[in-house]
């Protein structure tokens, strides 16, 4: 019997985390928040429930527009978040090491023409014995 409820609320606990761990969830729940920060304050405020209720009235009139920005909103960011930020940080990567390599090639360039010679090391080894 005991080893039924550990199996069931382990089972419960690994959906729990494999949702909450999912990039998008994550990203959903974070674009929600920033975009719905008011209804958080709100909620999290002191005044009573009465008061709540009628400051979250104001905030979300009744309309469709409204609530669907409240949800539709959060969703473009994390689609946004998951599908286009990789995306576009691979393209900032490769550029960057692009100039890396320019860079380290035009150095090298410069240090071989800057090389010495075997006569500009004897003249200038007989001018510090001089």
């Amino acid at each position: 019997m005991f080893d039924w409820i550990k199996n069931l609320s382990s089972s419960f606990l690994a959906g729990i985390r494999d949702r909450t761990t999912d990039p998008f969830t994550v990203a959903f729940v974070v674009s929600w928040a920033l975009c719905n920060y008011r209804l958080l304050l709100v909620l999290w405020g002191d005044a009573d429930t009465e008061l709540k209720l009628g400051l979250i009235r104001q905030l979300y009139p009744w309309d469709w527009t409204t609530h669907l920005w409240a949800w539709f909103g959060p969703l473009i960011a994390a689609g946004f978040y998951v599908f286009a930020y990789p995306w576009i940080r691979l393209k900032v990567i490769m550029h960057a090491r692009e100039k890396q390599v320019d860079l380290a090639n035009t150095v090298k360039k410069i240090e071989k023409k800057s090389l010495l010679d075997e006569k500009d090391v004897s003249l200038m080894e007989k001018q510090h014995e001089k």
